[in-house]
């Protein structure tokens, strides 16, 4: 915090994105603002907007950016220290966070060419597919990560369900000691091939990763390039339904005039599926390159303000201060500890990359988030406690 100011400001360090070189970074605080600025030697200075609010970022940063927070990652790392961060990441020693959600890319092939992706082949111009055999040794090498072995696993591509042998390696999950699998897809496949699907779910998959933008066709066309796609994704929430699947998350990626207007009609969507749809996941949509300060504040869309957005479109019902940081349960896991005798896994990520909170849906039909129930913070502090006497 600036003491000539008041305004929050801070260094750290990142790179320059044309050379990879590491460069000092200053997180500084402009009109309401948070700004991520870094300098090259070479290239010059980049800006881009951090979070779109200040207090919000404050409040995170001051009750939750603490050491006891941080985690003290692998007994094992992957790879040693030679050149430094970022160089020598893949786990390595500097690392603080263990695998949480481990995410292997089974192809880049896609059946799907959405102007915002660059993962498919089409744009890379090449193939990315690892073998059946290297997918299960990335499996292992997962589950080998000491103190805690991964237990949860996504596999991602691309489009995944391009791969016929996908129940199979979600078998070979389970098999390894992968006590959650998810399948993140688009949805085209599972829509008309109910067998496939129902094979997935056979073979052990926990839960559907589910693009889902919004629930106007005009989104679509603009973010994935074809306008048909509102009746797929309702066709694919009925086949979950009739293969007894009950855990869907919606993806959402927000994008900034596109339907940045639409995230209260997907909760109220997800709402009135709740008996298959059991979380939502907002991504805003990040700009890179060089842009004018007046472009990116114009353009750009980050974590808090689609916390006000939700706020505003659902009538105050889910407001700003009903969400937490992503790192949050970190006292839960380590009070469980204590009281069950096991190891948990500790979300101790840094608490910018994203937030999150519970709805509770009553009978009626509405919906309250879970700090209007429990105060979540005192539930913390008394984890905290438990663990620490």
């Amino acid at each position: 915090m600036s003491e000539e100011t008041g305004k929050f400001e801070a260094y750290s360090a990142s790179i320059c994105p044309e050379c990879m070189r590491r460069v000092p970074m200053r997180i500084y605080e402009e009109d309401g603002v948070i700004y991520l600025e870094k300098t090259c030697p070479e290239h010059g200075k980049f800006e881009d907007v951090y979070w779109g609010d200040a207090e919000l970022f404050k409040w995170f940063y001051k009750n939750w950016n603490k050491s006891k927070y941080l985690g003290s990652g692998l007994e094992n790392p992957h790879t040693e220290i030679v050149n430094g961060c970022p160089y020598d990441c893949g786990l390595c020693p500097q690392h603080k966070t263990h695998t949480i959600l481990g995410i292997i890319d089974v192809t880049n092939r896609c059946n799907m060419a959405c102007p915002i992706c660059f993962a498919y082949a089409g744009a890379a111009n090449y193939v990315y597919e690892p073998s059946y055999e290297q997918i299960v040794d990335m499996i292992k090498l997962f589950r080998s990560n000491s103190p805690w072995p991964c237990n949860a696993l996504q596999f991602s591509g691309g489009e995944p369900t391009l791969r016929n042998d996908l129940p199979d390696l979600i078998r070979e999950a389970k098999k390894a000691g992968i006590e959650h699998v998810e399948v993140d897809t688009n949805g085209l496949r599972l829509a008309e091939d109910l067998e496939y699907f129902k094979s997935l779910k056979d073979a052990g998959m926990d839960t559907l990763y589910l693009q889902f933008d919004g629930l106007r066709d005009e989104i679509y066309r603009k973010l994935r390039g074809r306008g048909d796609l509102v009746k797929i994704k309702d066709r694919v929430i009925e086949n979950s339904r009739e293969i007894g699947l009950s855990s869907i998350v919606l993806v959402v990626t927000l994008a900034k005039g596109v339907n940045d207007g639409d995230l209260g009609s997907i909760v109220d969507y997800a709402v009135k599926n709740s008996d298959v749809v059991r979380c939502v996941n907002i991504q805003p949509i990040s700009m890179a390159g060089r842009a004018r300060k007046e472009d990116m504040r114009r353009l750009r869309i980050t974590i808090p303000d689609a916390l006000k957005l939700i706020e505003e479109q659902t009538g105050g019902r889910v407001p700003r201060k009903s969400w937490r940081p992503v790192n949050w349960p970190v006292p839960v896991a380590k009070g469980m500890e204590v009281l069950k005798g096991r190891m948990y896994p500790e979300f101790t990520m840094h608490p910018m990359c994203g937030a999150a909170t519970f709805l509770v849906l009553e009978e009626d039909g509405s919906y309250k988030p879970i700090t209007e129930y429990v105060d979540v913070d005192e539930f913390a502090d008394t984890l905290w406690g438990i663990y620490y006497t």
